[in-house]
């Protein structure tokens, strides 16, 4: 970048406007070719792009071609005459002159002596004929090679009606964007040329810091454009002068890293500083500030001192769901998510300053590292009342320099007017939810993932009358089993419960119906499976635990796994349609397969470890050595002294420090800074041996410890492998050879011996390489090594204990953890194993023992084996490559269990290609080969069938058969994870569902009574829980109760369908499901969680939420696209016998739900049904439309209050609870008094009443 000074200087600098300052620049740019943006410095620095540099840069490079190649100003050169001469170079002379300062009005010269020159030629004499030719041949060249530059070729299209002179043209051509000098981020000011704006609003307001947003459609481009004009780029002159001041005064000081451990506080200091000191400037400057302009001012100085400058203002916007900042930045503007524009591209360009700034907050504000070593960093950010979460990355993850993804959240809970102002539903709709749930009916909300069917059941809750009690039942999670997380950037095998104990320990937390739950403060991540079925790092919002005496389940799988659930929680079966079911583990039966992931993607890569970081890890007197505590020794014998002094050591033992160019550790931790670790060596009290202080965590390393977890052990001073194959004492001998120690055989005359104390501690102690051959476990630095790296230790490990068989890779050792362990590190490299225990008598056991062995069969498995781990051992390596060799027909170890329904569709689609005797007759499954090899043929989009399983065969997940599902005692807490999006996460490499998190802190806040309940998951389980029925019943009778289920998916489900059907349920019911349709929840809910068909008719209505895309393909929307009555006539079948009657349908030309015929005739029973219980409205079905109208309406009108009064606060929860409660009110009153809550009376005193509170609202 060339930054060029204007401070000071009486005129703004423009190189559209001004000559002088044109010339200049071209002038500068001559100086300093690999230009590739120019900055004008004033109070406004005006950044010129990288194109419009290099119109500029142009020009220079013409000018360097003209004088020096072709050399157009001559003396005497080519024979001319004197007279000829002179006027050639008196032109051009001209011509240099002005063509830096006004290259258009140069050319346009150009033009001019060529036409004059025309004219001379027609009389010149003889002897000037050759000039004048030569002139002219040096005037078109000159013409030519200004029609090449860019500053023509952009200029060209406004040359018509161009009077010399006129500098108009350049503002077409060079337009700046302009940047305060206090900021680097550069913001495109002007709208762009040609585009049509669709809406305009304002951010910000109320808290004195407006910003103007603009959307606008351009020209032959898909993607909208969200200008942004920010209050701090549209200043005047005396307060951009105030603002440098200030900021020169204010970043004097550094903010320590402990106050951004409450950055609010800290802001509120700064504010309040920020306005004293702003108030102070302007009265010594004699500036008049009114209050809005200070309190703007110091918003705008707080926000580019120890804020996120332009950030703060786009997490203003509440219409902002992403915010995307691309590597390299200062090259790319930011892109947006916009709730109604979808994706935008921005007229914001962040400068590398600025984003580095940020990345150093953030690294303070989380207290986890961002570096080369540590390249990912995720934390959150809260500014005011805006909250997002982030997620940093850098070199060498992102190879062009920082990235940053943040995700605006919403902290409220949606609101039916919220919904109608994002279209997905519409007034109508709005109006019929409301008499549904005044007549407490029980509705399911069904939709796939990320439909919104959650965020509407939110909405749902709160049209429930406050007075009600309201019961939300939700599903727990035991706690030993084993997890993956991510904390700190490492990567941590542990187990549930120590994990969210940890937490909640070292956070705190808040305890409500008997559950502790912590926030992860942490930005702890774990695996989870996202909507594609694909493996992902997930960060829960929460970790929650509370005690429970339910019955424990532990489900087994052929390859081995196990983990331990209570009989409510759900595993993840197939769903043909979008890949993962919940299915709740007692509804698991032997033999069915459940869903666990083929490989964990981890991302880090440990190159060393710094022993000297863990040296007191050691219990050995250790010291330093090397060149660097040589040349501390030399410098600084007298501070040596007086620190060894200070730390009660003696002169003798200095000097025999000074001797022998050691220093003991002690001393070193004192002087660390002040020296270079780097080539450090360390030893031993008394020992000859050294050892580099650094570990090289190379190949050769990492396959000698694979080796010692193998065959290794300790005696008191030395490491012992029992290994015989030379290629594996090869590595041995080359950590020997780097150790300078001698390789020695053992008493046994078996094993290999190396005698050095100091490594034997280094392992034991630092690199928690312990355990005998029953004990044994990966070391937990381990899981941060790169995939390269854990081949390079498996490759070590199966050389020692591993082998390859005809059939398949396979070991046998005594450790089960070690066991699983390993089998967790393959996984890394998408490798799965099967694992069993046997009792093993070998020739060196003298008695059975059990013996943990892990198998790799596949052969898709065994090449991946072969690739990234493979041995050392020659032999051994042959009969792997043999192995990998062998053709598979039939994978039956990598299958899609598809149902025989959905295999015999399957092989009608695909038009028999399916063997109807194996696959069909004999129930035998498909391998993943082998259906992706036949569905390969078919193109994308030939049948949604085919593109449902396609994304199976394309996932991360495999399918596991439960071999045995047994009760086990188990006591104390039970633990969940609530992993929002995602909804799942991996334990014991199973993918289990998560804790569904409704609002309900939210609500509870609104004053609502809301309760949690936990309750036996099975009418006839006998256990010393109350059963899920007479809890429902017992609860209820305390008061009039409303249920919420936070989701339907198991046999939970038939105990509260069998209690509703019986009439223990006298209110609102409401719950999620997964399902497309109605249909598709009716097979959900009988044929998958057993309810009989006659039960599932006490669910009323059946709500279905679905993305909806647009015509273009490019967008998709949130849409509630059906709403279905249930009959209660049917026997079998709600299809066949019309069991199934719909009230509203999405009309896809119209974009929203239309009233079908029978909602329209009044024919809906279940409406009927909910008249028949209110005087006046039983067989008068003009007013019951009345009041689903009335109640539409209501919703209808706050909207466009929120929008005519522009308060987007009407729309939220608060608002609406009291709209609610006031509406029930007016309608009690104008029943008593009309006979009938008619909508022309309640209507316009409810409006009365908003208009009210509107002016109430403004005033506050």
């Amino acid at each position: 970048i060339l930054y060029i000074n204007y401070l000071g200087a009486p005129i703004i600098p423009s190189i559209a406007e001004n000559a002088e300052v044109m010339n200049r620049t071209i002038d500068s740019l001559a100086e300093n070719q690999s230009v590739m943006r120019i900055t004008l410095i004033q109070q406004k620095n005006y950044t010129y792009s990288y194109k419009q540099t290099r119109m500029l840069a142009g020009i220079t490079e013409l000018y360097a071609t003209l004088m020096r190649q072709e050399r157009i100003l001559i003396n005497g050169e080519n024979n001319e005459c004197p007279e000829c001469s002179n006027k050639r170079n008196k032109e051009l002379t001209y011509y240099i002159s002005i063509l830096k300062r006004d290259p258009v009005a140069a050319y346009y010269e150009i033009i001019r002596f060529l036409r004059e020159l025309t004219e001379i030629q027609k009389t010149v004499r003889q002897e000037c004929q050759q000039c004048v030719n030569d002139y002219a041949r040096t005037l078109r060249r000159i013409k030519e090679l200004m029609e090449t530059t860019e500053i023509y070729q952009e200029a060209r299209e406004y040359l018509e009606g161009y009077r010399y002179g006129e500098r108009t043209i350049y503002s077409n051509i060079f337009r700046p964007d302009t940047v305060p000098n206090f900021t680097y981020t550069r913001l495109v000011a002007t709208l762009p040329r040609e585009a049509e704006i669709v809406k305009q609003y304002t951010i910000g307001a109320g808290i004195g810091d407006e910003s103007t947003v603009t959307i606008m459609i351009r020209k032959n481009e898909i993607k909208p454009f969200y200008h942004l004009t920010p209050p701090e780029y549209s200043l005047n002159e005396e307060q951009y002068q105030l603002l440098n001041l200030a900021r020169n005064v204010m970043t004097e000081h550094t903010p320590r890293a402990e106050e951004f451990t409450d950055p609010e506080r800290t802001r509120q200091v700064f504010l309040n500083v920020a306005k004293d000191l702003l108030r102070e400037l302007s009265n010594n400057k004699k500036i008049m500030l009114s209050y809005n302009d200070l309190n703007k001012l110091a918003n705008i100085l707080v926000r580019h001192t120890i804020g996120f400058g332009i950030l703060e203002v786009l997490l203003q916007d509440e219409n902002l769901q992403d915010i995307v900042i691309n590597a390299p930045a200062s090259q790319n503007p930011i892109f947006l998510r916009h709730a109604e524009f979808d994706e935008c591209e921005t007229n914001i360009i962040p400068s590398q300053e600025d984003t580095s700034s940020w990345a150093a907050k953030f690294r303070i504000i989380s207290g986890r590292p961002l570096d080369e070593a540590n390249p990912i960093l995720d934390t959150d950010l809260t500014i005011k009342n805006s909250r997002a979460r982030v997620a940093i990355i850098q070199e060498p993850l992102s190879p062009n320099g920082l990235a940053y993804a943040f995700r605006r959240h919403r902290d409220k809970p949606w609101t039916l007017p919220l919904f109608i102002k994002n279209k997905m539903i519409n007034p109508l709709t709005a109006g019929i939810l409301s008499f549904l749930i005044d007549g407490s009916r029980t509705l399911l909300v069904a939709g796939t993932r990320s439909s919104g069917k959650s965020s509407l059941l939110g909405a749902l809750m709160l049209e429930i009358m406050s007075k009600y009690r309201m019961i939300v039942l939700e599903d727990s999670v035991t706690g030993d089993s084993k997890i993956m997380v991510k904390k700190n950037n490492n990567f941590i095998n542990t187990t549930m419960g120590e994990l969210i104990d940890e937490e909640i320990k070292n956070n705190g937390s808040i305890k409500i119906d008997g559950r502790e739950k912590t926030y992860n403060k942490n930005s702890i991540k774990i695996f989870s499976a996202d909507k594609n079925g694909k493996i992902v790092l997930a960060e829960p919002s929460r970790f929650i635990r509370h005690k429970t005496k339910k019955t424990i389940y532990e489900v087994t799988t052929t390859s081995g796994r196990k983990i331990k659930v209570t009989g409510d929680h759900s595993l993840f079966t197939i769903d043909e349609k979008n890949i993962l079911k919940p299915t709740k583990v007692k509804d698991l039966k032997e033999n069915n397969y459940i869903a666990i992931p083929s490989v964990l993607p981890f991302d880090n890569h440990l190159k060393e470890i710094n022993l000297l970081e863990h040296s007191e890890l050691l219990n050995k007197k250790i010291f330093v050595l090397g060149e660097e505590i040589e040349r501390y020794i030399k410098k600084q014998r007298k501070e040596l002294y007086e620190i060894a002094y200070s730390l009660g050591y003696k002169k003798p033992t200095i000097q025999n420090w000074i001797i022998k160019k050691i220093l003991p550790i002690r001393i070193f931790n004192e002087i660390k800074e002040k020296i270079n670790d780097k080539g450090l060596m360390i030893k031993s009290y008394g020992g000859s041996n050294i050892m580099p202080s650094r570990i090289k965590l190379d190949e050769k390393f990492l396959n000698f410890i694979g080796l010692w977890l193998a065959d290794g052990c300790y005696d008191r001073d030395s490491i012992i492998i029992s290994v015989q194959e030379e290629e594996n004492k090869e590595v041995i001998r080359t950590i020997a050879k780097r150790l300078n120690l001698e390789m020695k055989k053992h008493s046994d005359n078996f094993s290999t011996v190396l005698n050095f104390s100091l490594l034997k501690e280094v392992m034991k102690k630092v690199l928690k390489l312990d355990g005998n051959s029953h004990s044994k476990k990966i070391p937990g630095w381990a899981y941060n090594l790169s995939n390269k790296q854990v081949g390079w230790l498996l490759k070590g490990f199966y050389s020692g204990d591993g082998c390859a068989s005809d059939k398949e890779i396979i070991f046998s050792i005594r450790s089960k953890k070690l066991a699983e362990e390993v089998s967790l590190l393959l996984l890394r490299l998408g490798i799965t194993t099967r694992n069993s225990c046997n009792l093993h008598k070998g020739s060196y056991l003298k008695e059975k023992k059990e013996m943990f062995t892990c198998r790799i069969g596949a052969t898709k498995l065994i090449r991946k084996f072969q690739e990234q781990v493979g041995f050392l051992v020659r032999a051994k390596q042959e009969k792997l490559n043999k192995l990998a060799r062998r053709t598979s027909t039939h994978d039956a170890t990598d299958i899609i269990p598809l149902s025989f329904e959905m295999k015999k569709e399957l092989r009608d689609v695909i038009a028999g290609r399916l063997n109807w005797h194996d696959y069909l007759a004999r129930g035998n499954n498909l391998g993943r080969e082998h259906l992706g090899r036949i569905l390969k043929e078919f193109p994308k989009n030939v049948s949604t069938l085919i593109n449902s399983i396609k994304k199976i065969i394309n996932s991360d997940i495999s399918w596991d058969k439960v071999k045995q599902i047994r009760k086990v005692k188990s006591k104390g807490y039970v633990y969940d994870i609530s992993v929002p999006k995602y909804e799942n996460f991996i334990s014991e490499n199973i993918v289990a569902h998560n804790t569904l998190e409704l609002p309900v802190e939210e609500i509870r806040k609104l004053g609502y009574d809301i309760l949690r309940m936990k309750v036996r998951s099975a009418l006839l389980e006998k256990t010393t829980e109350v059963s899920a029925d007479e809890g429902i019943r017992t609860s209820l009778r305390l008061g009039d109760s409303s249920l919420i289920v936070g989701e339907v998916r198991s046999v939970e489900a038939r105990a509260l369908y069998e209690a509703m059907r019986v009439g223990a349920l006298a209110n609102t019911v409401a719950g999620t499901i997964h399902g497309a349709s109605a249909y598709g929840v009716f097979d959900r809910v009988v044929n998958d969680l057993g309810v009989p068909a006659t039960s599932f008719k006490a669910t009323d209505v059946i709500i279905v939420a679905n993305p909806v895309k647009s015509p273009d393909g490019i967008k998709s929307f949130k849409r509630m696209i059906q709403l279905t009555e249930v009959r209660k006539h049917w026997t079998e079948d709600p299809i066949k016998e019309r069991g199934f009657v719909d009230l509203l349908r999405y009309d896809v030309e119209k974009d929203e739900l239309v009233p079908t015929d029978e909602l329209m005739n009044g024919e809906s029973e279940i409406i009927k049904d909910i008249a028949a219980g209110v005087r006046g409205w039983a067989g008068n079905w003009d007013a019951v439309w009345d009041n689903i109208i009335l109640r539409g309406k209501i919703k209808e009108e706050i909207v466009k209050a929120s929008e005519k009064h522009k308060m987007p606060e009407l729309l939220e929860a608060e608002f609406n609870v009291l709209s609610n409660m006031i509406f029930h009110k007016i309608a009690q009153e104008v029943t008593e008094e009309k006979g009938l809550p008619l909508s022309k009376e309640v209507l316009p005193k409810w409006k009365e009443w908003m208009e009210e509170s509107i002016k109430e609202m403004k005033k506050k």
